[in-house]
C-alpha cells in the first residue's frame, strides 16, 4: 500500500483514538482539504457521540456524521492519495452499508474543491447538482450535493 497505507484493516474509531485521528486531520497535506481556516481540529466531541461513525486506519479515513435514522453525511481525510484512498473509501462505504445499517450517504463539497468532487464521483456517489448550503467548511456556501443509497 505504500507510505501510510497500512494493511488495509479499517476499524471504527473511539474517543481513545482522538489523538491519532487529530494527527491525520491536522497533517499539512490533509488539513487544507478539510475546509478553510487553520484552527487545530479535535475529533473528540464527534467521536463521543456514538451515533457518528468514523472508520479509519493510519492512512486516514471516513467520518460519517449521523443525520437521521440510516442517513449519514460523509467526510474523507486521507494521507494517501489516488488508488489507495479510493480503495480505503470504498471499503469504508461498504462497511457502512453492510455492518452499520446505513441506508443513504450524502456529501456536499464546496464547488471550489474540485478534487473532492472528483473523489466522490470515483467512489460511486451520484451528483444531485449544485446547491447553496450553509456549511462551515465552504467559503461561499455553494456546494455540489452527492448521494449514495444502499448497495
Amino acid at each position: 500500500m505504500g507510505r501510510y497505507g497500512g494493511n488495509g484493516a479499517i476499524r471504527r474509531a473511539t474517543v481513545e483514538d482522538a489523538a491519532e485521528i487529530a494527527s491525520i486531520l491536522n497533517h499539512p497535506t490533509v488539513r487544507p482539504t478539510i475546509g478553510p481556516g487553520d484552527q487545530v481540529l479535535d475529533p473528540t466531541a464527534l467521536l463521543a457521540d456514538l451515533k457518528n461513525i468514523l472508520l479509519f486506519d493510519e492512512g486516514g479515513g471516513q467520518f460519517f456524521h449521523w443525520r437521521g435514522p440510516g442517513i449519514y453525511e460523509a467526510h474523507s481525510f486521507y494521507l494517501v492519495r489516488g488508488k489507495d484512498a479510493l480503495a480505503k473509501g470504498r471499503e469504508a462505504i461498504r462497511l457502512m452499508f453492510e455492518e452499520y445499517g446505513a441506508e443513504k450517504l450524502w456529501r456536499a463539497p464546496p464547488v471550489e474543491n474540485r478534487p473532492a468532487r472528483w473523489f466522490n464521483r470515483q467512489l460511486g456517489f451520484r451528483s444531485l447538482g449544485i446547491v447553496q448550503m450553509a456549511l462551515i467548511y465552504s467559503p461561499t456556501g455553494v456546494c455540489e450535493l452527492f448521494e449514495m443509497k444502499g448497495l
